[in-house]
Order: structure tokens, then sequence, then C-alpha cells
């Protein structure tokens, strides 16, 4: 074993990691899975904080051979460990990996606390190694612990700006009474620019970079904008360049009037994401516009009036040329060039609107051949109406946050009752349990009609989109833990013992909503934001409650495995209440013998009888919330 040690020069190798984890996150950058860079820090902190642990207990572990072998120490921690009478434990089992799992347990409570006292030096060696890691353990670890603090409160920082603005606005807007259409349309157009653009300004980027370089960045970005427009055909790539680097983003929401009939133009829109609809000042559409397509140009042969009017139908994102910057890139053009160019966007601008008369004679003498012309409707009315067959429920109303407060409610009770129940095999309450079924039966309804949402800082509210969305989206998961399982156990199992189990463990997909409690806190702390309270005292709320309720679910577990670890022994029968035969009664012996139960009866914390559920969860709450809040009291292990 000791001919490892000279693999000890390998270790040399050590620092090339970070190499390798900067060339791992490359890799992920140009596969588009870039991770955030608090995340990183996070993820990198958190290996080393294991590969220390690891090296530790690996430590611990050869230091008792070295203390019995070469110092000749007639005991050491792991001879002490095996021989406590209170618990149950074998170095050799699991294939000698038992010994590893107990030094490395050593490890971890000894570089985070002062360790619970079940794992001590039994030898100066063993002493002098456990006061050097305790030492090591209280210096660092409050700069690891704090700066994963730091780490965490960095992460998503960009998102948290961006919602601490939006509330500054909401706040703002609320105060000044806006209207609440015009203040719900404000609070999209910033949701949606943040879920295009992720927080960067794109104007602003471009507007740093040099001349040349912003022309290929432009050209690169924005190139297809104009690929398709014939009259830009007859320029040169570097006067298509010029034109590309002046072009400027602009969002539309939807029914958003982008130009308007009779007004003076002077921009030329071309739409790169979203629908537009054209029509006359009648309401009569003339046709609808998409990706790829472009209306205003009659501005770049001067001032000339709007012949249309055009509405975004959709959320649109479009790029914008301007009659100025239009006119200053052709500036360098030749007369004849110029004139050219102006000749077809006149010839453009007459053929549009030829079409536009003919469209409009024809819906005049022949209103059926509207459909054929947009594929929609007899008129702009229609055509609106249709695209506004909505879902009911908008995310920030007020009814989906009451919505979210009992959803949360029936998740809170799913994941607190159901681990209970299955670690302490206590009885169910059905009526109750049914109950709350109904509720997420209702939920699965309301997500497939009535309830809108954003995807990607779009408010999709069509139905037929909605629909769609739910069925690739949450469907799957909600009818997995809405599907009533403990039903069949309790129609098959009405009688059986084993009928407190099964209904719990067919309970157990119930706790898939948790995958959606971060959605439903984040709509309810909005609606309380929108009530002006202050949100700091809750957020403190909802953090204990997270501690609070892992820690349950580790009380639970904890008590679980000491109550399989005898299972396979029929204890049924046995005397609950009489004499104590070694440290328990007889039942207790037989159910919690090499248990954490059975020091906790034989140190007075439990009666001798094993005690009440109610009492074998206090103690086991009690190891649980310590332990998880690092505080280690030491009286149960």
């Amino acid at each position: 074993r000791y001919y490892n040690a000279f693999r000890l020069t390998k270790i040399c190798r050590l620092p090339s990691v970070l190499n390798y984890l900067g060339r791992i996150e490359r890799l992920l950058t140009e596969s588009k899975i870039g991770l955030d860079q608090s995340l990183r820090r996070v993820i990198n902190l958190n290996f080393l904080m294991i590969v220390v642990c690891h090296w530790v207990g690996c430590a611990w572990y050869i230091v008792a051979d070295i203390g019995t072998e070469v110092l000749s120490y007639d005991e050491s921690w792991r001879d002490a460990d095996e021989q406590d009478e209170s618990l149950s434990i074998s170095h050799t089992d699991l294939g000698g990996f038992s010994g590893y799992l107990r030094s490395v347990y050593w490890a971890i409570v000894g570089m985070s606390t002062v360790g619970y006292g079940d794992i001590v030096p039994t030898n100066a060696l063993e002493t002098t190694f456990s006061t050097f890691i305790i030492l090591f353990g209280g210096l660092v670890l409050p700069a690891v612990v704090g700066g994963l603090a730091a780490y965490m409160g960095s992460m998503n920082i960009a998102t948290k700006f961006h919602k601490r603005k939006v509330a500054k606005i909401r706040s703002y807007l609320k105060k000044q009474n806006i209207e609440k259409s015009i203040l719900d349309r404000i609070l999209r157009y910033y949701h949606y620019l943040w879920a295009r653009q992720g927080g960067v300004d794109e104007q602003n980027i471009m507007d740093e970079l040099p001349g040349p370089l912003r022309q290929r960045v432009a050209t690169f970005v924005n190139g297809d904008a104009i690929s398709c427009v014939p009259f830009f055909a007859l320029c040169d790539n570097t006067t298509r360049e010029l034109i590309v680097s002046t072009l400027k983003p602009r969002v539309f929401l939807p029914n958003d009037v982008i130009t308007q009939q009779g007004e003076l133009g002077k921009e030329m829109f071309f739409i790169e994401r979203g629908e537009v609809v054209v029509s006359s000042m009648d309401n009569i559409p003339f046709c609808t516009l998409s990706r790829g397509d472009y209306f205003g140009e009659s501005c770049l042969i001067g001032a000339t009036v709007r012949v249309a009017t055009v509405r975004a139908l959709t959320y649109c994102d479009c790029f914008v040329l301007s009659n100025d910057d239009f006119r200053e890139v052709i500036e360098n053009y030749f007369s004849p060039e110029r004139k050219n160019i102006t000749n077809a966007v006149a010839e453009t601008i007459r053929s549009k609107s030829r079409r536009n008369s003919s469209i409009s004679r024809n819906i005049i003498e022949h209103p059926k051949c509207q459909r054929n012309t947009t594929g929609e409707g007899s008129d702009l009315t229609e055509i609106v109406a249709k695209r506004s067959r909505n879902a009911k429920i908008q995310p920030d109303s007020k009814l989906k946050s009451a919505w979210s407060i009992i959803l949360l409610t029936v998740c809170v009770y799913n994941a607190w009752s159901i681990p209970f129940r299955l670690a302490f095999m206590s009885s169910s309450y059905y009526i109750i349990d049914w109950t709350l079924d109904i509720i997420f039966v209702s939920d699965m309804f309301l997500n497939y009609m009535h309830f809108s949402h954003f995807q990607e800082g779009e408010l999709i509210s069509e139905t037929e989109k909605v629909k769609r969305h739910y069925m690739k989206g949450n469907f799957k998961v909600d009818v997995l833990s809405t599907l009533p399982f403990d039903i069949i156990a309790y129609i098959w199992l009405k009688n059986d013992a084993r009928l407190t189990a099964a209904v719990a463990v067919l309970r157990l997909p119930k706790l898939l909503r948790l995958c959606r409690l971060l959605q439903i806190m984040g709509d309810i702390f909005r609606f309380l934001e929108d009530l002006h309270m202050n949100l700091a005292p809750l957020r403190l709320v909802e953090f204990l409650s997270g501690v609070i309720l892992i820690a349950h679910w580790a009380c639970c577990g904890f008590y679980a495995l000491a109550r399989l670890k005898n299972s396979h022994v029929n204890c049924d029968g046995l005397d609950t209440g009489g004499d104590v035969i070694t440290w328990g009664t007889a039942f207790a012996e037989c159910r919690w013998e090499n248990t954490w139960v059975q020091k906790q009866i034989m140190n007075g914390k439990l009666p001798v009888d094993g005690g009440e559920p109610w009492q074998l969860y206090i103690r086991s709450f009690n190891w649980a919330l310590p332990t998880l809040a690092v505080v280690v009291i030491g009286d149960v292990v």
C-alpha cells in the first residue's frame, strides 16, 4: 500500500486543472451552454471543498495506521470507533468503504465545526493532526463560506438589476395614477426588451465600435434585413454596408400603430421578427407582413405622405432607416446612379399603390375576396379580433396571484406531509388529500384554457398558443403529479396493514409540483410588490421556511434509516411496556438496536420503549436542523 506514495509526484500536475477547467468553460461557451461567471465560481469552489475533504479524510485514515504500525501506539481512532458499544460501526463493511466514509465524515464535521464527539483522537499523533485540521477549518472555512455567499449574491445580478428597475418603474407609474392598460403595456415592453436582449444595450455597443468594425458587425447581424429589398440591389457592397450600419433597432407591441395613413413619412421599416397588418384609413386590410418584409420606403424619395396604416399584430422587432441617414449614404453616388436608385424606389411605391387600390376596389365590389387576400377576415377589426381570442387571466392579475397562494399552500402541505407519513408511517387524512388534489386538477384546466404567460418576453394570450405551450411544457409533469394513484392503493389495500406505506409512496409524484415553486413564489412576490409591501421580511421568512423544510426532509430520512435498519426482524407482539432488559424494553431493543435511537434511549433522551412518534420526530429534527445550520450539538449522532 505504501508504494502508492511514489505516485504523489502526480500531484504536481494539479495546477493544470485550472487550465483544463478554463478550456471546458470555453467549450461550453462555444456550444452556447454558457454559465454565469458567479455560478462557475460557485461550482469551482464546491469542487475544491469536496477534494479537500477527500484529502483530509484519506490523511485521517492513514494517520491511524501510522500511529499503530510505525509509532507503535496501542490504539487508534479506528479501533475506538469500532469498539464503541453505543455505535454499530465496522470499518470492513461495504468492502472496506465504510472506513473511508467514516474518515470523510470526520473531515467534514471536523473542518466545519468542532465535531460531534463520536470520533476523537486517541494518541498524540492523531491529536496533533486533528488540532491542525480543526484550526485549518476554523480559519479557512469562514472565508470559503463568505466567498460562496458573495458569489451567490452576485449570481444573476443583471436579472436582479432588471427586476429592481421594473419595480421602480411600476411604483412610479402607480403613484402617477397611470391607467392600468398603459401600465401593463409599459411593463411588457421592458420585459420583452429584457428577454430579447438580456440587459444588453445593442445601440450603445455599436456606437462604441470604430467605424469599419461597426460596419462589419452590423452587416453580419442586420445584413439580412436589406438583402431582399430589390432597389438596394443597385447599390454596391460598400454602400449596403453603410446603410446597414445606420439601421436602428425598434420594438413594437401588439396593436401599436407603427405608421398612420396621412402622416409625413420619415423612416423606412424592416421586419426582423413578428407580424404587421397593412390597412387603409377605412380599416380595409391590404396584406400582412412578417419577417423579411419591409414598408415605409416612400420616405426615401423625399417628404411624402403615408398611403397606408401599419399596425403590429404581434410583438415586432424592426430595424429603422431614416430619410436623413439614407440620403447621407447615397450622396457619395454620382448623379446617374443616385437617380437610378431613386427611380427604383419610386417604381416600388407605385406598384404597391396600384396593388392597394385594386384590393380596395375588389373588396368594395366583392367582399368575399378579402379572405383570399389576407387569409383571415373581412376587415381589420375582424383580423384583430381573431388574433385577440385570448386567455382571460393575465400573468400579473390579482386572480392569478390569489391562485398562486392557494397552490403554494397545497405544495407546502404535500412537501411536509408526504415525507412525514412515509418515514413515520402516520395514517393519512384521505379526505383532506383528495380535496387538495382537486385543486391540482383545477390548475391543469386553468393552465390549459385561461392562464396567459410570457415567452421570451412576449405575452402569449391567444388561446390556441396557450394550449400548445402547456401541452408541450408542464402538461406531462402535471398529469403525473395529479393522477390519484393513492386511491388505487386505498381500494386494493383498504384493510391491509400496508395501506399507510402504500399511500405514502404513491403520493410521492405530488412532490413534482415543487419544481414550479420558484415560479409560484415569483408571482406572489410580484403581487405583494404591487401592494407596496416591504418584501425584505418576507424574503427572510422565505429563506427560513426553506431551511426548515429541508431540515424536515432530512429529519424524516434520518428516522427512516433507523426504522429500516431492523425492518427485517419481526418485533410485533413483543412487550412495549415491560421492564428494561439491557437498555430498553423488549420491543425497543428489537426495533432500535444499533441505531441512533438506541443511543438516545441509553442517554435518557427518549423513553425506554422508544417513545411516541412525536418524540422521535423531535429528536430526529434536533439532529437535522443544527446539522443543516452547521451548529452541531452532538447529542444526536
